[in-house]
């Protein structure tokens, strides 16, 4: 599950969390209007940032409000997601590392969460806040138990992904008809490790009522990837359905959209999409073309221009940096800043030299999608450094 995963980071999140706590005596909180041409890092700060505040502070008034504006309007982002899709990825935690204090807090979180579903039964998104909170401890007790080799925390977090899926299934009558229903039960695949023939039901009814709600194709194309039991071919045709669905009003972006935010959460910060996974530069490049030209925010720019670096392709990442936000601004699309630097540099170049990017060792454990075609793994180039810089030091 992303957390907040295209444009706001856990960080801003806790410190608002700390703002609320060092407040609780004062004011009402004053709601955000969005400016109508704010970014869309800022546009999903503010969808975000409202549904923390609200929930931190019981008011299932205003969560009641936002979630029913944002499901009946179908409200758009600046970049072209659900507005909705954003709401509901803030029903999370500050993910730093301590999981005993974060799974607490998450459960602190699903408390409240289970009061504003008491206090409005008929509240879809209640119910869904409840289930992914139930699916952040699953998550947090794996990475527990994954660090620390617990058999105890293994069966906590396997708890935890159940009573999230009974939860789902129990309140399906009135959760149903919200698109987030699904994707929380895609997230309840991946963490008790469903096949792909029993997910794709789930799936296929979701998309056949939201075709355009691009988290459940999120979901899904990490629950399709060699990691989890899928395949190449299974998450390329995905894509190539999404594309379908949406190509009246995105062309191909769907293409970009998929592939691109794959790429950067399970393909080494996006090195690796194009030896992991079927997609090519040529396709790629088109797509993110189609998706700037229905949504021309800085993140797509940004996004476009890190991979067009990525590919070596000069004159389309001189073009997309023109357009694209700061390094600080997009970390998450560019984890280094100083890659950001070196790509903007080597764009505005005329010299034959590969991109920045292209320098870069493939990060280790990349399942190939062409094992013929695969580069050197980064884990037998950084043992070379290594050996001979042990040679350098002896001789």
């Amino acid at each position: 599950m992303r957390r907040l995963l295209r444009t706001i980071g856990m960080a801003g999140l806790a410190m608002l969390l700390t703002a609320v706590a060092a407040s609780a005596q004062a004011p009402a909180f004053v709601y955000n209007t969005i400016p109508p041409d704010a970014p869309d890092i800022q546009h999903t700060a503010m969808v975000a940032g409202d549904a923390v505040i609200a929930l931190q502070q019981s008011d299932f008034a205003a969560l009641e409000s936002m979630s029913a504006r944002y499901r009946s309007t179908q409200s758009r982002t600046p970049a072209g997601e659900w507005d909705l899709a954003y709401f509901y990825q803030a029903f999370d935690v500050d993910r730093s590392g301590d999981f005993p204090r974060e799974i607490q807090a998450a459960a602190a979180l699903q408390a409240k969460a289970e009061h504003w579903a008491a206090a409005y039964p008929a509240s879809p998104a209640a119910r869904i806040a409840v289930a992914r909170l139930m699916i952040v401890q699953g998550e947090l007790c794996a990475c527990e138990a994954q660090h620390g080799n617990r058999q105890r925390d293994w069966r906590q977090a396997q708890g935890h992904f159940e009573d999230a899926r009974r939860y789902l299934m129990a309140h399906r009558d009135v959760a149903g008809g919200d698109p987030g229903w699904y994707a929380a039960m895609l997230q309840v695949a991946l963490g008790e490790g469903w096949t792909r023939a029993a997910y794709l039901p789930v799936l296929e009814e979701g998309l056949s009522r939201f075709p355009d709600y691009y988290d459940l194709y999120d979901e899904a194309a990490f629950l399709d990837t060699p990691y989890r039991g899928g395949s190449v071919d299974d998450l390329d045709g995905l894509v190539r359905r999404a594309v379908a669905a949406t190509k009246d009003e995105e062309g191909t972006g769907a293409y970009a959209r998929i592939y691109g935010r794959l790429g950067r959460r399970t393909y080494g910060n996006g090195l690796g999409l194009f030896v992991g996974t079927r997609a090519t530069w040529d396709r790629l490049a088109a797509a993110y073309g189609d998706l700037v030209a229905a949504h021309p925010d800085p993140r797509l720019y940004s996004e476009f221009f890190f991979y067009a670096c990525l590919a070596g392709d000069r004159p389309r990442a001189a073009q997309a940096a023109a357009q694209a936000g700061e390094a600080s601004t997009f970390y998450r699309i560019w984890p280094v800043a100083a890659d950001f630097e070196r790509c903007r540099a080597w764009a505005a170049g005329t010299d034959a030299s590969p991109s920045p990017l292209q320098q870069v060792p493939l990060p280790a454990g990349i399942i190939p999608a062409d094992p013929a075609a695969a580069p050197r793994p980064a884990l037998l180039e950084t043992f070379a450094r290594w050996l001979l810089a042990v040679l350098e030091f002896l001789f």
